[in-house]
């Protein structure tokens, strides 16, 4: 009884088994991931029977039953293909391609009914997630193809890209491309500049072609006992129409400490300045030991240059005069004395405009100007008594200089002119000036007298103050010249 029990259950078994369904019986999932993403799989494979069946594209795992197709699986990887179609094309700039999945590398059998439970096999990596590569074709063409597909998969990344793309092209087309001529400018002006710089004839003059601050000499214009002034250019925009005069001082005086304060305090204050008459100053410094001054660069001659041997006539030289006296007006309303007035610091533009230099700067001790030697016309020609003997510089210095100026100015000659530094100075203590009309008998009795308090050897009985010269001159222009 009991053998027939078993061999019941034997058959019941057996029945259950071949009662399963063909695909439950040793069934796997396989799922093919493949870069770039979106190409298609597509899977045929060659049943038991010799017949080949097409499974479809693998977008989802396929279910496979491992008896049924035990002699592997053909991939066909690549485009879409369509009907009868036999070759995948290629994808998007990438290489299709056709591979055989050989039955060895299928998992080993784990039979379960429950074909939702089955673990998903990835090819080629089966168990690790590496995905099928396909390889770009070859060509500008396929580059590009690959190169919008990239685009379409990440538009975030896309667009950026275009962002930056379309700036780029806004920066060419609006920023470099007009820029292009004004550079090629930019670079001609500046090779020009620097083969002028190298140009210069400096081996006889140690100050040609160097930088001072921002500028560099170009040409010197000229030379006295305390500096030397050239035309400077700036090496920023070496633009010709922005020159400076720059000045530079004897390197002797940037050792003496005393003069050193009273430059720079001075030149502090002489940059307050701000006048039509005055040659406006720019910077100061010192370079490598040695100080010096940029100024305003007038386009013109001094009044020494432009001085006739007999005089101005009184149209000409009265608004000359005026000009200076307007300058120094506004340089004592400041608190600043010239100290060093004479037709060598008074400029005429090509305009005619006047224009009074180095105002408020110090200049070297008074006693070394009278005995130095080569300076018998220089300054101590227009010095006032206290200025010689070394009493206080007021405004009524400057107006004793101007005096002098004048004299010369319509004459054509000083007060006083003689050979002897000491003997002049002694005159200019001691002796009265000469009266003009005694040389230009035709000047008004008006200017004469003016000219004559403005020489008065004490400073409180000239004018008050260069305002009543002003006046004066003024009313001898409207009285003599018909303006």
């Amino acid at each position: 009884m009991l053998r027939w029990q078993v061999l019941f259950l034997g058959l019941l078994l057996t029945q259950s088994v071949w009662t399963l369904p063909e695909q439950a019986r040793e069934p796997m999932k396989f799922q093919f991931r493949v870069e770039p993403p979106g190409a298609a799989v597509y899977v045929e494979a060659v049943s038991n029977q010799g017949n080949v069946v097409r499974l479809g594209l693998a977008n989802e795992p396929i279910v496979i039953d491992r008896v049924k197709f035990r002699s592997g699986l053909t991939l066909h990887i690549g485009g879409e293909m369509a009907a009868g179609q036999t070759e995948v094309p290629h994808f998007h700039g990438y290489l299709a391609r056709q591979e055989i999945v050989s039955p060895k590398v299928f998992p080993a059998e784990t039979p379960n009914l429950s074909v939702d439970a089955l673990p998903v096999i990835y090819y080629p990596g089966l168990h690790d997630s590496e995905p099928i590569q396909l390889k770009p074709a070859p060509g500008a063409g396929a580059f590009f193809q690959r190169l919008a597909y990239s685009c379409t998969l990440h538009p975030i990344l896309f667009g950026s890209f275009v962002a930056a793309l379309s700036s780029v092209a806004f920066f060419l087309i609006a920023v470099v491309v007009p820029r292009q001529k004004a550079w090629r400018e930019e670079n001609a002006k500046v090779a020009k500049f620097n083969a002028r710089l190298r140009s210069l004839d400096i081996q006889n003059d140690v100050f040609l072609g160097r930088q001072f601050g921002e500028w560099a000499t170009v040409k010197r214009l000229g030379a006295g006992g305390m500096a030397v002034v050239y035309k400077g250019i700036s090496t920023l925009t070496m633009n010709e129409d922005e020159a400076v005069a720059v000045k530079v001082m004897n390197p002797e005086l940037a050792q003496d400490q005393d003069y050193r304060r009273r430059f720079s305090r001075e030149v502090q204050i002489s940059r307050t300045l701000d006048h039509p008459n005055v040659v406006r100053m720019i910077d100061y410094g010192e370079q490598d030991g040695i100080l010096y001054l940029s100024m305003e660069y007038i386009q013109g001659e001094t009044l020494r240059d432009m001085l006739p041997s007999k005089g101005m006539p009184l149209p000409d030289g009265i608004p000359i005069a005026l000009g200076i006296v307007q300058g120094l007006i506004h340089a004592h309303q400041k608190g600043i004395v010239h100290r060093d007035l004479k037709p060598d610091n008074v400029m005429v533009t090509d305009n005619k405009l006047v224009k009074v230099m180095d105002l408020g700067l110090a200049k070297r001790e008074e006693s070394e100007n009278v005995t130095r030697t080569g300076d018998t016309f220089g300054t101590p020609a227009y010095m006032a008594p206290e200025q010689i003997t070394g009493g206080t510089l007021l405004p009524a210095t400057d107006q004793y200089a101007l005096g002098v100026m004048m004299f010369e100015l319509f004459t054509g000659r000083r007060p006083f002119e003689v050979a002897d530094s000491l003997t002049l100075v002694m005159k200019h203590l001691q002796e009265p000036p000469p009266r003009i009309r005694e040389y230009k008998s035709q000047l008004p009795d008006e200017l004469e007298n003016m000219i004559d308090r403005m020489l008065l050897k004490d400073p409180s009985k000239r004018f008050k103050g260069l305002v009543e010269v002003q006046v004066e001159l003024t009313k001898i222009q409207r009285k003599y010249c018909g303006t």
